[in-house]
């Protein structure tokens, strides 16, 4: 897994990368609010990476978890026409992460990184999502941590709607494959 913090105003990033149970383990939550709490962006990776992984490329990826899609413009109305939409699955998460703007997840599995790559290209363009945020090696919002891009910061919240885990027949519904 990769977590990646970056102060906006310092324009200072750093990335580590390491076993999920690192990031999560007490020592690893603990660097990640100190850093939150002095003005940087906390980001994990939306798929997991191979063991030897020393970066967050295409080729680096291990296994596709994830499905994401960012939702920035005009939020409100493009979040219920996506969720409105028949032949596509519940996300599993939405998550708030500024007023508006929302990131959606679903847990797949059976995917390669360009079928996922296909499908988040093609969800984009038929919802209106941001299109340049659809590669399978980037990095998703922490919820529980501050957006900092906010004036006043703004908390990532997340909505848990769905427990299934989804194959591409899952989004066969949409006319793609």
């Amino acid at each position: 897994m990769a977590a990646v913090v970056i102060n906006r105003k310092t324009r200072l990033a750093v990335q580590r990368i390491a076993p999920a149970e690192n990031i999560a383990a007490e020592d690893g939550q603990g660097w990640l609010v100190h850093m939150n709490d002095n003005g940087y962006e906390i980001y994990l990776s939306a798929n997991a990476l191979k063991v030897e992984a020393r970066s967050r490329t295409r080729e680096d990826i291990e296994a596709i978890r994830h499905i994401c899609l960012d939702i920035v413009d005009n939020g409100d109305q493009p979040l219920e026409r996506l969720l409105a939409r028949s032949g596509l699955p519940r996300p599993n998460y939405v998550m708030t992460t500024s007023p508006q703007k929302y990131q959606l997840i679903w847990k797949v599995q059976g995917f390669s990184s360009k079928q996922a790559e296909a499908l988040q290209k093609h969800l984009a363009q038929d919802t209106g999502a941001d299109w340049a945020a659809t590669d399978s090696a980037r990095v998703l919002r922490l919820p529980g941590f501050h957006n900092r891009r906010c004036d006043p910061p703004h908390l990532i919240e997340a909505r848990e709607m769905s427990k299934e885990t989804h194959t591409l027949e899952s989004f066969s519904g949409l006319g793609q494959s």
